[in-house]
């Protein structure tokens, strides 16, 4: 089993007119066969934290937005 994370990475981004600027977390874990040294299993799970300015608007909104991911072979259950 691998454990990881990472806090408090800058977003800086700039698209079509839109902004954002924040910072988002991300943690997780990575499952790995000792008979194999295949992954098996993983997980994700992200916070995003930021004020969005989209085009044509002069005032900016703060998002907080949270996913999460899931790394599994085809087929299981």
């Amino acid at each position: 089993l691998i454990e990881y994370r990472d806090f408090f990475n800058p977003i800086d981004l700039a698209v079509g007119g839109m902004t954002l600027k924040g910072r988002s977390d991300y943690w997780g874990e990575i499952w790995v066969s000792l008979a194999t040294k295949q992954i098996e299993y993983g997980t994700l799970y992200e916070g995003v934290v930021g004020e969005l300015k989209l085009p044509g608007h002069d005032t900016t909104q703060t998002i907080n937005v949270f996913r999460s991911g899931t790394l599994e072979p085809i087929g299981m259950k």
